[in-house]
Order: structure tokens, then sequence, then C-alpha cells
């Protein structure tokens, strides 16, 4: 058995049969993050006042903290 880094998960041999399911969480956690993360620097760099139209990465971000 073989420990993930930072994730908590142990995996098996076995776990090499269903491959995707077992991934598919931790990377899907990670992709989701990354895009936050980079939405967040981008606007925080760009934008110094709300704008009215509103960019979809903006949006994304603001639906997460729920203040949209």
């Amino acid at each position: 058995m073989v420990r993930a880094n930072r994730t908590g998960k142990t995996f098996a041999m076995e776990d090499n049969q269903n491959w995707l399911g077992v991934t598919r969480p931790i990377l899907e956690a990670f992709f989701h993050a990354r895009y936050f993360l980079e939405m967040a620097v981008k606007y925080g760099r760009e934008l110094e006042y709300p704008p009215r139209a509103i960019p979809s990465g903006w949006a994304a971000l603001l639906y997460l903290y729920n203040l949209r």
C-alpha cells in the first residue's frame, strides 16, 4: 500500500482495476481549486471596480463564495 501525499487516501493494488473511480475525485478537486485560484489572481489584477458585464470567471468566483 502506498499513501498519497496530503490526500489521506491509502491506495491498494486493487485500486488499479478502478483507477478512474479512485483518482477522479482527487483530480477534480485539484483542477477546481486551481481554476478558482487562477480566477482570483486574474480578476484581482484586472478589475479596479465591479464591472457591469460580469466575466464568467469572476461570476464563478463570486458564486463560490456565495456573493452572487
